[in-house]
């Protein structure tokens, strides 16, 4: 009897276990159903949202807004909020992104907001976490003295359209990361600092994969300003006031892409390497401008060229590139690969210059890859023997040089002041309407190129060969090979001949009227008004080849300097004779003349849109989710727990069993 009680007892408790796991199951099932469920409703809700990955789209449309948008934007490890600027926004004080948010700022589609720093000495947006630009213009008020972003040293930027402008200060001053994709840093001016660059001012690391930075203005560059590490493998850096790039030790930066063209300075038109280290790999450095040295480069510190092209660049001294004295580290220039073509020195060093003195040539290393073609100095010199060693040791015996010379010591492309002096003669070029005509000294054998550039209301015939003896092809940019005498050239043109259209909605037009004329014509051209019985002329629609319009013109003049195609649209009006001769012209009757539709009405033109200005009305948020969404979330939290005191209560009773 005791052994079966005993076999009973273990087998209830063994049923008891296997209803418990049972049960367990059943709950563990349930609740990973109710979730399911739960999930699949809300992913219809959040359509298009990654609700693990970024916070809800907030619109802002003032200050207070904004700053509580940022405030109230998620945190946590890959979570980012985008807020959506609804008006132009103007700031107090500065913008502060804090160091746990990821934050996009972008325009309502369609829309360009902008948003505008108002306090002086005071940064329009700080970075301390995440920033993404995408759209807005970032600007300050004006003569009130900031820069557009600064980023602090653990911050990150990202700019992928959209526009910083109109600075007393850096577009963007770094210190920590910012990467530019697209868009535009522009008119900003800076010189309030040491490292002063009025595009970029970059103690960090700046990676540089399109977009433009032009029309800046800094104390040493008008683009970027380095300390730290800037890489360029897209983009333009165009048109600023101070280096395009100006590094400084220990700074380095590099161009794998893009272009650097355009800017104009005292030195180091598109680049100033002061003591640190440039390298580039591919990309352009093209007509830049120096006032003192190194038109396209002025380096010194560690200069590295292994593709990419330098040309069209021009400086007193050194053209294409300027290897200086640094007073700390020794300078070097290796040039292992790419093009160094077109670049001119008013004095020596068309391509590149050392030294004038030849002093300093053991600096430059050439590779046989290198290709030298069409650089210009004041003089082109022939290499003494003296110099052979060096040469050979330092210069490879495959490069490409300027025609018609076979060594890299002619001035041309490498300073040099020694040796034979080679004779130059003159291209002088009437009648160009270039920039660059050509006209310049050059030494016998060299290619060269004239330009007859455009001229309003010509165009060009031809050239003339006043003196010297060359043919050329009738294009207005040529070359030929410099005899050993002075050529002189004279640029031809014709005057184009534009026509006169007129529609005249069934008018007949005045006999003297012209169909055409040039800028050669006697202007302005007075045109007779056309006539049409019964009507009165009520004056022409003018259209020009630019596609300006002027309306009612009754007394029409070509004006002077105009150039293009005209068309003339005439309009009537009928006249009402009161009905006392019937003959539509008024007769004795007295009759007033009313306007009426000309018989074929031309269609006015559209007048061009302008811009609305940005409205300071509150706008009502567009989007009301994010509530919505919240309240959602609340719910599924209150499910989840419900459903896990089920399970607990379950296993509970079970270990009672």
């Amino acid at each position: 009897m005791n052994d079966l009680a005993l076999n009973l007892k273990a087998t209830a408790k063994n049923s008891a276990r296997n209803l418990h796991s049972k049960n367990v199951f059943y709950s563990v099932v349930s609740l990973l159903f109710v979730l399911v469920l739960l999930s699949s409703c809300l992913a219809s809700v959040f359509s298009g949202v990654s609700f693990f990955v970024s916070g809800a789209d907030v619109s802002v449309v003032d200050q207070d807004t904004l700053r509580a948008a940022v405030i109230g934007a998620p945190t946590g490890l890959g979570v980012s909020s985008v807020i959506v600027l609804y008006a132009n926004i103007s700031i107090t004080g500065s913008l502060g992104i804090p160091a746990d948010k990821n934050i996009t700022l972008k325009n309502v589609d369609g829309d360009i907001c902008r948003l505008i720093g108002m306090s002086d000495n005071a940064h329009t947006i700080i970075v301390n976490g995440a920033l993404t630009l995408d759209g807005i213009t970032v600007t300050h008020v004006a003569k009130s003295v900031g820069c557009g972003v600064f980023v602090s040293s653990g911050g990150t930027l990202v700019m992928l359209s959209g526009e910083i402008s109109g600075l007393l200060g850096s577009g963007v001053r770094n210190e920590g990361t910012f990467e530019m994709y697209a868009g535009l840093i522009a008119n900003n001016t800076c010189d309030i600092f040491a490292l002063s660059g009025g595009g970029v001012s970059n103690a960090g690391t700046f990676k540089m994969y399109g977009g433009v930075i032009t029309n800046n203005t800094g104390d040493r560059a008008g683009g970027v300003a380095n300390g730290g590490s800037v890489s360029m493998y897209g983009g333009k850096i165009t048109n600023n006031f101070g280096s395009g790039i100006y590094s400084v030790w220990p700074g380095s930066a590099s161009m794998n892409g893009g272009e650097i063209t355009n800017n104009t300075a005292w030195a180091g038109g598109g680049v100033y390497n002061n003591g640190a280290i440039f390298s580039l790999f591919d990309g352009k450095i093209s007509d830049n401008r120096a006032t003192n040295g190194g038109g396209g480069a002025y380096s010194t510190g560690e200069f590295n060229m292994f593709g990419g092209t330098i040309s069209g660049n021009n400086a007193p001294s050194g053209g294409g590139i300027y290897i200086g004295n640094d007073v700390i580290r020794s300078s070097v220039c290796h040039l292992s690969g790419g093009i160094i073509s077109n670049n001119k020195a008013t004095g020596n060093g068309g391509g590149v210059w050392v030294t004038d003195d030849c002093s300093y040539l053991e600096r430059l290393f050439v590779s046989n890859d290198v290709i030298f073609q069409n650089n210009l100095a004041y003089a082109a010199y022939n290499r003494a023997p003296v110099f052979d060693d060096i040469y050979n040791l330092q210069i490879g015996s495959k490069v490409t040089w300027t025609s018609p010379f076979t060594q890299g010591y002619n001035n041309y492309d490498i300073s040099y002041v020694y040796g034979t002096s080679l004779t130059q003669y003159s291209v002088t070029v009437h009648d160009s309407y270039a920039s660059i005509t050509g006209a310049d000294n050059y030494s016998t054998g060299i290619s060269v190129t004239i330009n007859a550039g455009s001229r309003d209301g010509y165009t060009f015939s031809g050239w003339t060969v006043n003196e010297g003896g060359i043919s050329l092809s009738n294009s207005a940019t040529a070359t030929f090979t410099m005899p050993a005498r002075d050529v002189v050239l004279t640029a031809n043109w014709s005057p184009i001949s534009y026509t006169i259209s007129y529609v005249l909605n069934s008018g007949t037009n005045a006999a003297g009227n012209p169909s055409s004329y040039n800028v050669g014509s006697t202007l302005p051209i007075t045109i007779t008004n056309p006539s049409m019985s019964g009507y009165e002329f009520l004056g022409w629609n003018v259209l020009y080849a630019n596609g300006s319009q002027v309306s009612s013109q009754s007394s029409y003049r070509i004006p002077a300097g105009t150039t293009g195609n005209i068309e003339l649209t005439a309009n009537w009006c009928v006249v009402d004779s009161g009905g006392s001769d019937g003959g539509g012209n008024g007769g004795s009757g007295g009759g007033d003349s009313s306007p009426k539709p000309s018989p074929s009405p031309s269609v006015p033109s559209e007048p061009t849109p302008s811009s609305p200005e940005p409205s300071n009305e509150i706008i009502a948020d567009p989007n009301p989710w994010p509530t919505t969404r919240v309240q959602l979330v609340v719910a599924l939290v209150i499910v989840v727990l419900v459903v896990v005191g089920v399970v607990v209560l379950l296993l509970w009773k079970g270990s009672k069993v």
